[in-house]
């Protein structure tokens, strides 16, 4: 899969794509647990973003078009696709992202990342500072990380 970079910069959020923007943040919450391969992804991208201790954790089960529509993204590509949309709070800054010189890396308080569930791959994925409301999505799962 060809991965396509995007970015959005703005006074509130900087964020990058792979395939198409996303950005959420957490509200609500559910006493279940996302699957273990979620959580290990989560890890995996607070850790890579400077920041292995977030300070929260959520994962929502939806679709992708539903999720950047809770984004506010606008039209993606496979909306219908099962997603988890994954949300960590923390002090994050994307090391690894090109961006044009001069200007800062990305970086805020919220992670989000959409996660096919069928491949397990990463969709979508976003550094930023707002947090729009998942309540539409269904069942928030809070999750903790070692």
């Amino acid at each position: 899969m060809t991965r396509k970079k995007y970015w959005i910069l703005g006074a509130t959020a900087a964020i990058v794509a792979v395939s198409s923007g996303a950005y959420v943040a957490m509200a609500g919450s559910s006493i279940n647990a996302p699957p273990a391969y979620i959580v290990t992804m989560a890890e995996q991208q607070a850790k890579e973003n400077g920041d292995p201790t977030p300070t929260g954790a959520i994962a929502v089960s939806t679709t992708r078009g539903a999720a950047m529509h809770a984004a506010a993204v606008g039209v993606v590509n496979g909306p219908t696709i099962p997603v988890w949309l994954v949300v960590l709070h923390g002090h994050f800054k994307d090391r690894h992202a090109s961006v044009p010189a001069g200007q800062p890396l990305p970086a805020g308080h919220v992670i989000l990342f959409t996660v096919n569930k069928r491949t397990h791959q990463i969709m979508d994925f976003g550094i930023g500072n707002r947090s729009p409301k998942l309540s539409s999505l269904g069942p928030i799962e809070n999750f903790s990380m070692p």
